[in-house]
């Protein structure tokens, strides 16, 4: 009977076999489909994810920018090699930890964060077929997974303040004296000739009958017969008295135009400006050994009245038409590049900008020119350029010449010299004020001549003020606190621009650049164009589009 017991328990086993096959499909089916859909999740996640971050930080080229990156971000983060469907993407703000989407697809207040929500379906291989089997119209089933992400951005939002050095060695590639700076075997930077003061300085009241010379000018409405070219006229000998270069050149120590000839042909010339005279002039092309080393010892034309305005009499109060000029390097660079990137990459509302100048020897020395502000920035440009009118050369149409509306900023603008603590302090100050807002992303652009060497001092109760490098350390320590980020700007041959660098920008996790001498673009020969100013806005711009602060909140 036991036998029999055991033939029978066999023969049960038998019979269940085949269902317990079906069962172990079923689970493995399950377990496969499973872990398909567990792997679908997760890419669809991390796509959501990397869509959600890439639109938080395009939030500072605006809504349609950070729209664009996230869906772009698809393409590239596929599901079991297959694009996620049904993409929503969404731009709002993200406050007290909920999401709110901007109204109609403008925010009413600035948007800060982006939501992304897509939709995958993963294979089912098992499923179907165990359905099939058992002959069921409603089986266990894998619906399509869903999958959402947050993220915001709070550098949306940009409190940016221009901090620029006005000093006079903003004008150093203009002047001669700096050529000794550049080593040899490099084109040396020259000046228009005639361009920082004419055509800008047409004289404002000349004389009634006063008529410019058509085509070559024999007699420089402004400066008497100072030539338009260096080869014009030949230079005069050094043991000329005053006195009769002055009667040569067609100058008087008087206020005003006196007639040169009867009818009043030709005239003789003023000094011009309120600052120096004929006399100083002269003795700055006879004894400068900057003039000197260029080959222009003696020579009267404009090439050397220029470098003479530059060295000796730079400032507004002293010569007060030459931030009229488009020539004056590195300055006009520089004034070029921040009008740029303001005009074509901060056009956004959540920029605030601001401007300051530092210019002076004292601790107080800078100058706030433009508090943060909502507006677009444009009048930062007038500022720095000012405002003008072109007009006609009476009888020489061909010529032209400015009338000042707006005076702008020139090197040495204020004082003659400059040290980099006060602009800073002042930036930071501004920073940290009630006019910047408390979750925006604080930027400082530093441009700075970087003389580091210049033992310009100013007394104060603690001893003398200098401008060497360790000054600005407590400036540095104080924007790392804020978490301000201080981006620098320094210029070839100029100073010691590395410093720059290593001791402000990459402490405050800036970056720097030291612009190629002589901040213009240069022609196959190596010389300078004159009227291209070396634009590096586009770099300026990648600074402070540079995205860090994206970060996932759901």
């Amino acid at each position: 009977m036991l036998t029999n017991l055991k033939n029978k328990r066999k023969g049960a086993f038998i019979a269940f076999f085949p269902m317990l096959i079906i069962v172990m499909i079923a689970m493995g089916g399950i377990v496969v489909d499973i872990s398909f859909a567990r792997v679908t999740y997760n890419q669809l996640q991390t796509a959501t994810d990397a869509a959600a971050l890439a639109g938080a930080t395009a939030l500072v080229n605006g809504s349609d920018a950070a729209q664009n990156a996230a869906n772009a971000t698809f393409d590239h983060n596929l599901i079991l090699s297959e694009r996620a469907n049904n993409i929503v993407i969404e731009v709002g703000r993200w406050e007290e930890d909920t999401f709110t989407p901007s109204a109609g697809g403008e925010a009413e207040s600035t948007p800060n964060a982006v939501k992304v929500t897509a939709e995958a379906t993963p294979p089912s291989y098992f499923i179907p077929l165990l359905r099939d089997l058992l002959r069921e119209e409603e089986a266990i089933a894998i619906a399509g997974n869903a999958a959402s992400s947050t993220a915001i951005n709070s550098s949306s939002e940009r409190d940016i303040i221009f901090v620029v050095d006005a000093g006079r060695d903003m004008n150093a590639f203009t002047s001669y004296r700096h050529q000794r700076d550049v080593p040899s075997g490099v084109t040396k930077y020259k000046t228009a000739v005639g361009y920082v003061n004419y055509p800008c300085c047409f004289p404002n009241h000349p004389p009634a009958d006063f008529v410019a010379g058509a085509g070559d000018l024999s007699f420089h409405p402004l400066l008497g017969r100072i030539a338009t070219n260096a080869t014009k006229f030949v230079a005069y000998p050094i043991m000329y008295t005053l006195n009769t270069i002055k009667s040569l050149m067609k100058w008087t120590d008087g206020p005003v135009y006196l007639p040169y000839k009867k009818g009043g042909e030709n005239w003789v010339a003023p000094y011009p400006y309120p600052a120096g005279s004929w006399n100083n002039y002269i003795a700055y092309v006879k004894v400068d050994f900057g003039v000197s080393s260029a080959g222009y010892r003696g020579t009267y034309f404009t090439g050397t009245w220029d470098s003479y305005l530059m060295d000796m009499y730079p400032g507004y109060s002293e010569s007060p038409r030459l931030w009229l000029s488009e020539t004056i390097q590195p300055w006009e660079s520089t004034r070029v590049a921040v009008r740029d990137v303001i005009t074509n990459h901060l056009t956004d509302s959540s920029d605030h900008i601001g401007l300051v100048l530092f210019n002076g020897v004292a601790p107080d020395s800078a100058v706030l020119e433009r508090q943060l502000a909502t507006e677009n920035g444009s009048d930062v440009d007038v500022i720095l350029h000012g405002i003008k009118t072109t007009n006609p050369v009476p009888g020489n149409p061909d010529l032209f010449y400015f009338t000042a509306v707006q005076p702008g900023r020139q090197p040495g603008h204020y004082s003659m010299g400059s040290i980099i603590y006060p602009g800073l302090s002042m930036a930071i100050d501004e920073l940290t004020s009630d006019r910047s807002r408390e979750d925006a992303k604080k930027i400082i652009v530093l441009f700075s001549s970087a003389d580091f060497n210049a033992i310009i001092t100013s007394f104060n109760p603690f001893g003398f003020f200098t401008n060497f490098i360790e000054t600005v350390q407590p400036e540095v320590d104080r924007a790392i606190q804020h978490n301000i980020k201080i981006h620098t700007v320094g210029y070839q041959y100029l100073g010691q621009p590395e410093l720059l660098q290593t001791h402000i920008a990459e402490p405050t996790g800036g970056q720097s650049l030291i612009v190629p001498y002589p901040a213009t673009n240069r022609d196959t020969g190596g010389n300078a164009i004159l009227n291209e100013p070396y634009l590096f806005s586009d770099i300026l711009a990648d600074w402070l589009n540079e995205g860090d602060s994206a970060q996932l909140v759901k």
